[in-house]
């Protein structure tokens, strides 16, 4: 999937807009693609990026969006490559339509708008030879369902409510008020439903209001839905779901690391391998490269915190849940019902799910799906298996998170983290560089492990593992979209100068992916090149595109933040004032060459040192 054009003629700050997403020449093996939308504060980046995913969130619910777009991307089958043009203007749902036909490629935006304007729909017209989808008549349709991205992600480290508003109802202003009168208070407040609100959610409140009970202690049924189900192909990824992404990423990276390991000294071999790693300052492949960063091993335990009603009838996947409490090593009762299972993600021993089960009706439940212990040689393994089937290991991420999202969705779980093991002991010596390979495999393990909780991890460490888990969930999804709103936002200047590159090597290199980022951190984009940048400039209240006048691609951060971000100086506002007040020549008589030197020394490397250099140089040719 790979974003061509976008016109918004009228949403929020953007007004006439029109942007051509373009992609490097100089990158031409990467499957994926990557487009930046950079600006000051107040420019509409958030917008752009709001209303792409407001456009997908619309037609993935078989309805158009509430307001004039064209949106213009390709789809990459095995069978076939297309570009989808989708033109709603303001009129009727009749005048709206979306065609998928052969590959086109425009670079200007006055040739894309030509194509857009050259499709009509009075009678006898003759189309292009494609697929037509027209704005009255989207509800089952089975040629929209082809033509729209496998998924579609959207993450903001910013204000939620706006997004949150594109999930609300909007009803015409003329039929509030006769609602209002038809129906009475109570009944408005009795027919109120919470967004989100699922069947499942329903029938679980009607059974308990109309039978009455236990609902623990319901009989179970099978059959999880779909996690391809067409109207959950369109996400927005909000806070809760940032640890469901981490602890998703750690049971599938300890299933990696965990599987083929089960003596402790491969273990110990792969540890010093990682410690040698972050030691040397290696780079990892992988999660690996960030999962260093933050000195995480592999996670011990994980933990599942189930509502009191998670093995009701009605639960859609009972049976997985129950193989779950059956892998647990200790399940624990909370009041009210609820219960926490806890698995050690290192263990291998049998599982035997009819003495644990206890009944009849568990015992058979369990049957319904394929025990997750066949062929595992650890509880990582097996749930792995459990929450993605039998597939590759690559290809099941995606499937523990959305497992994981969608038992959060009903009410099933209520929380899950995870206890980490550091890479370095507490105590540790300090690594020895003359130290064989073999010395080390075979050295006894020194200092004491340190673990701790995914929540004990600072706001930023928890901030990268998720973000980067984001991209990962992608990996391996063909026809994806990832749009990412400053997932910059609590990082250190390191970790900003390495996303680009870990947006490149973990989802671009080999899946057909399109990530658009909107971000105004100068250091991220020296990794860009500037035909990869859209630029919104506001001006006089009217934001418009300004397109950049020098290349950015290896540029100094510095260069960037003026040219990019028109800022007055490379250097703080405090430094320039006190720095251009001392290049008087005049001020630095010879007595003061003493005094002149300490300030340069104490000065950073640049242009404001240089100048002082400068005049240090006079007063010592005229000594």
């Amino acid at each position: 999937m790979r974003l061509r054009y976008v016109h918004l003629p009228d949403y929020g700050p953007l007004q006439d807009i029109e942007v051509v997403f373009a992609h490097n020449e100089h990158l031409p093996e990467r499957d994926g693609t990557v487009n930046f939308v950079v600006g000051l504060n107040g420019s509409g980046k958030s917008s752009m990026i709001r209303a792409i995913y407001d456009v997908f969130r619309n037609l993935t619910r078989e309805q158009l969006p509430g307001f004039p777009v064209t949106l213009i991307y390709d789809i990459k089958k095995p069978e076939l490559e297309a570009t989808v043009t989708f033109h709603r203007p303001q009129g009727p749902p009749s005048e709206a339509f979306l065609f998928a036909g052969e590959w086109i490629c425009f670079s200007e935006t006055h040739e894309w708008r030509s194509w857009v304007e050259n499709f009509q729909r009075p009678e006898g017209n003759i189309y292009p030879e494609g697929d037509f989808v027209f704005g009255d008549k989207l509800k089952g349709d089975g040629n929209l369902r082809n033509w729209l991205p496998s998924r579609v992600l959207a993450y903001t480290s910013g204000d939620l409510i706006p997004w949150k508003a594109l999930e609300e109802h909007t009803y015409p202003a003329d039929s509030i008020e006769s609602d209002l009168m038809i129906d009475s208070p109570d009944s408005l407040r009795a027919d109120e439903r919470p967004q989100g609100w699922t069947p499942e959610q329903e029938q679980f409140d009607q059974r308990t209001i109309v039978e009455g009970g236990d609902p623990a202690w319901d009989p179970p049924l099978g059959g999880m839905p779909s996690n391809d189900d067409f109207s959950n192909r369109c996400i927005l990824l909000e806070p809760a779901d940032a640890q469901l992404a981490a602890v998703a990423l750690g049971i599938w990276e300890a299933a990696r690391d965990l599987n083929d390991r089960s003596l402790e000294y491969d273990q110990n071999a792969l540890r010093k391998k990682y410690r040698d790693q972050i030691d040397r300052k290696k780079e990892g492949t992988g999660a690996r490269r960030f999962l260093n960063e933050l000195d995480w091993l592999w996670p011990t335990h994980a933990s599942f915190h189930f509502h009191s009603y998670a093995q009701h009838a009605f639960n859609p996947d009972a049976a997985r849940c129950f193989w779950l409490l059956a892998l647990s090593n200790a399940v624990v009762r909370h009041p009210l019902g609820e219960a926490r299972a806890i698995v050690n993600l290192g263990t291998c021993s049998p599982v035997i799910p009819g003495d644990l089960a206890g009944d009849r009706e568990l015992t058979e439940a369990l049957k319904l799906l394929a025990e997750p212990m066949t062929g595992a040689r650890c509880r990582a393994e097996a749930l792995r298996r459990l929450f993605g089937g039998e597939r590759d290991l690559h290809e099941t991420l995606w499937d523990i998170f959305e497992t994981l999202r969608t038992w959060r969705n009903h009410g099933i779980l209520k929380d899950v983290n995870l206890t980490v093991k550091r890479v370095h002991r507490a105590g540790e010596g300090e690594w020895d560089p003359d130290e064989s390979e073999e010395e080390s495999k075979s050295a006894e393990p020194e200092g004491d492990d340190v673990v701790l909780t995914y929540s004990h991890f600072s706001d930023g460490e928890r901030m990268l593992l998720s973000r980067m888990a984001f991209l990962l969930l992608l990996k391996g999804q063909e026809n994806s979209l990832l749009l990412l709103d400053e997932p910059e936002t609590h990082f250190n200047d390191s970790w900003k100068r390495q996303i680009i590159d870990l947006i490149d090597d973990n989802l671009l290199r080999d899946t057909s992916a399109h990530v658009l980022v909107s971000t105004h951190t100068s250091l991220a984009l020296t990794d860009v090149f500037d035909s990869e940048i859209t630029r919104l400039w506001k001006e006089g209240g009217i934001t418009s595109i300004n397109p950049l006048s020098q290349p950015t691609f290896g540029a100094d951060p510095g260069r960037i933040l003026l040219n990019v971000f028109n800022a007055p100086d490379v250097i703080g506002k405090r430094a320039a004032e006190f720095l251009r007040d001392q290049f008087d020549p005049e001020k630095w008589p010879p007595e003061r060459k003493e005094e002149l030197e300490k300030l340069i020394d104490e000065v950073g490397s640049g242009w404001p040192r240089a100048k002082l250099m400068d005049i240090l140089d006079q007063i010592e040719a005229s000594e």
